[in-house]
């Protein structure tokens, strides 16, 4: 949970791994993470197995097409490679 303190954003929690691995795990990520944890707060209640109505999944509400270019990005540093098939399936109808 994002809260302020004199006038700079804090965190009563330690970061999630998902904003720190985002970030890069850099000093210099601190209030990228804080704002990365507003955001996750907000889309989906820090659940990380959310899903919306429009297939959106993860804490973060991601869609397919930001999945697939995050993870090219991923891939091109040789880092892990996330499939969106091992997400959480949405609910069917």
């Amino acid at each position: 949970m994002v809260r302020r303190q004199g006038g700079q954003a804090a965190v009563s929690r330690p970061f999630s791994i998902v904003a720190l691995f985002l970030l890069g795990f850099n000093s210099a990520a601190a209030s990228d993470a804080a704002f990365l944890e507003a955001v996750a707060q907000v889309e989906s209640g820090m659940d990380r197995k959310a899903i919306g109505k429009a297939g959106e999944r993860g804490m973060y509400q991601l869609k397919k097409a930001a999945w697939d270019d995050a993870n090219a990005l991923l891939e091109s540093e040789k880092h892990f490679h996330f499939q969106w098939s091992q997400l959480p399936l949405p609910p069917s109808n």
